[in-house]
């Protein structure tokens, strides 16, 4: 039983590095992660890489023109 069963995290800047690695513990602890990013190839390959290691991911492109928060609240809604 990992630390955060049940439990739902959001990661910005998730298509690598830190946001990447963050999401990946996130998920490792048990949670439900949404991975955020601009870059829409890369967030939606890294998120497949978590949920092929059999990790609870989700990954979200947030178009950088139109960002905002709300935004991209109302799309992870969709999501979870």
């Amino acid at each position: 039983m990992g630390l955060l069963d049940g439990k739902s995290g959001i990661v910005t800047g998730a298509a690598q590095g830190f946001g990447l690695a963050t999401a990946k513990r996130l998920a490792e602890e048990g949670a439900s992660v949404a991975l955020v990013d601009i870059k829409a190839d890369k967030v939606n390959a890294a998120a497949a890489s978590l949920v092929s290691e059999g990790l609870n991911a989700n990954s979200a492109y947030v178009h950088e023109k139109i960002f905002s928060i709300s935004h991209a609240m109302a799309h992870l809604c969709l999501i979870f």
